[in-house]
């Protein structure tokens, strides 16, 4: 499945973006807003989200997508949702640093969360960033997800902070 936008196309992980993945997730500013990848981040790993991402292309609704280029199909970075059994989903997302201070994070987003509204078990959305992560709290808040406020946070992230900022969205039932 492909999801489009005027810039982006959100699409299925290639080998291809394996290198790119590498470069990307390798750079520590990139990283420290990060909770889930590790660091420093090798082929293997790489590898291993390729199978993730496939797998996650298999069902009816995916969730996983790799941020591309429309134009040039290069990829840019990922934007996800992990949904638990209750319906609970939890957005994340990364750029490379090249790519950072375009809109392309606001725009994947808000194209994936269109995407979402029509997932059959996805109910509830949340999103956390770490204090000083600014440009994500605007994307989030931009994308109609709604700041709840400081959370604790343990272990601590990468950057050592122990509070980060919550944000949620209502997806069905309202």
């Amino acid at each position: 499945m492909i999801v489009e936008t005027d810039r982006l196309k959100l699409r299925c992980m290639e080998p291809k973006d394996i290198d790119d993945f590498v470069r990307d997730l390798g750079d520590w500013e990139v990283q420290q807003w990060l909770a889930l990848p590790p660091f420093p981040y090798e082929r293997k790993d790489g590898e291993a989200f390729l199978a993730i991402v496939r797998n996650n292309h298999a069902t009816p609704c995916p969730t996983v997508f790799v941020i591309a280029d429309k134009a040039s199909d290069v990829a840019l970075g990922t934007v996800a949702i992990d949904i638990d059994g209750e319906g609970n989903g939890v957005l994340g997302y990364w750029l490379g640093r090249d790519h950072w201070g375009h809109g392309y994070a606001k725009e994947a987003v808000a194209a994936l969360l269109r995407h979402a509204q029509g997932h059959p078990t996805l109910r509830h959305l949340s999103a956390v960033t770490d204090l000083e992560n600014i440009r994500s709290q605007h994307v989030l808040a931009t994308c109609g997800l709604v700041d709840c406020g400081l959370r604790d946070r343990t272990p601590p992230s990468r950057r050592g902070s122990t509070r980060l900022r919550r944000y949620e969205l209502a997806i069905k039932g309202l």
